[in-house]
């Protein structure tokens, strides 16, 4: 099957963090960790999810140095838990229901390290006011890549919608 880690930064509460943790505990794919990096201030509404969940786990925003970087939380991370995939999720961001399960079948099925989706961008009324949609585009090798860089270089400028192979970000 294959441990996923989902990773959020949580330092400053906001009105959509709740809905957003509980986007990614409603997945359809159960087989997860699910670390929420807190601050003082959100600390307390993390641990309310924590006690519910056996799945999540909570880190202090000062647990690691100030200058550590995301991929050495992430290798930490991964091999801590024993992980095979990686997804990082803001504390803004929505999972559609669903996700985590397409995502990772659509690497497994494709013998593929990162792959990445649409994003849709929401008003605080539920409307779509920007989404980015791409045309399916299947990276196999680092020829492929480099006629399909221009196509893909807005997708992969973040890591929203991303599900990465642990192999991937330890091997980076």
């Amino acid at each position: 099957m294959g441990k996923v880690l989902i990773f959020t930064k949580v330092f400053r509460y906001e009105p959509i963090v709740k809905k957003s943790i509980e986007s990614v505990l409603n997945q359809t794919y159960q087989d997860f960790i699910y670390y929420l990096w807190v601050s003082e201030e959100t600390l307390a509404m993390a641990q309310q999810y924590a006690e519910k969940d056996k799945r999540i786990r909570i880190a202090m925003y000062n647990e690691w140095p100030r200058e550590a970087r995301y991929c050495d939380i992430f290798r930490e991370l991964l091999q801590k838990e024993n992980a095979e995939y990686l997804c990082v999720s803001d504390a803004d961001d929505l999972m559609v229901r669903g996700f985590v399960e397409n995502m990772k079948a659509f690497l497994d099925e494709n013998q593929l390290d990162i792959a990445f989706c649409d994003v849709a961008y929401f008003d605080e009324n539920g409307r779509v006011y920007h989404e980015k949609k791409e045309a399916p585009i299947v990276v196999t090798d680092k020829d492929a890549f480099e006629l399909q860089f221009q196509n893909l270089y807005k997708s992969m400028r973040t890591v929203w919608g991303t599900l990465f192979t642990a192999k991937s970000i330890l091997t980076a």
